[in-house]
């Protein structure tokens, strides 16, 4: 088949493909039959949402091999909304690497225990429950805001969004509150005797 320009004639891309006119019909029949339209889920405004946890799935990370829980959450009033996923990380141990090749520290440590810790205080779930079946049903508030990569915290996505839970008001306020002086020590008053001197019991 003699080619010009890298194209061939219509005649030619038949028989190079073994096909016929009544193929290419019978193709274009069959091509979209199963179409159903599907839209993009609607992207929720930034802001403060209530969540119910629908679905609390186990996995693990191929390189690093830290486990991590894949949580689907349906929010109130915005059914089929993005985002509705979002992770919680298992913490790391020391001794350990993290992925950009740097030992895990003391910092990183407590950053993922006080990321679960607001986890469980978000959703109502008791402390120390890693049972994932439990989790199902529980609501909680979460934060909808532009996610951003931790190594340039100041670059924030204008296009994808993250779910961040959030700990209840109560517990957001104290955690807020400075906590109240202490009271300033009254000055101790010697008591006067029946005739202006001290009393009979101090020693000198």
């Amino acid at each position: 088949m003699k080619r010009k320009n890298n194209t061939c004639s219509w005649d030619e891309f038949l028989r190079a493909w073994n096909y016929t006119e009544k193929d290419i019909g019978e193709i274009n029949m069959a091509f979209g039959e199963n179409y159903k339209p599907v839209y993009e889920a609607p992207m929720l405004a930034d802001g403060e949402y209530l969540a119910r946890i629908k679905e609390a799935k186990l996995n693990c990370y191929e390189q690093s091999g830290n486990e991590y829980v894949e949580i689907h959450v349906e929010i109130k009033d915005h059914p089929g909304c993005n985002p509705s996923i979002f992770y919680i990380n298992e913490a790391p141990k020391l001794g350990t690497v993290k992925a950009n090749g740097q030992p895990v520290t003391q910092e990183d440590v407590d950053r993922g225990n006080r990321q679960i810790t607001t986890f469980f205080l978000c959703f109502g779930i008791k402390e120390g429950d890693f049972d994932i079946a439990h989790w199902k049903g529980h609501t909680g508030t979460v934060k909808i805001a532009p996610s951003y990569d931790k190594n340039e915290p100041d670059k924030k996505s204008k296009v994808y969004k993250s779910i961040y839970p959030q700990k209840p008001k109560e517990e957001k306020k104290a955690a807020e509150k400075p906590l109240p002086p202490p009271p300033a020590p009254t000055p101790a008053t010697a008591s006067p005797t029946s005739d202006g001197g001290f009393p009979e019991d101090i020693p000198f």
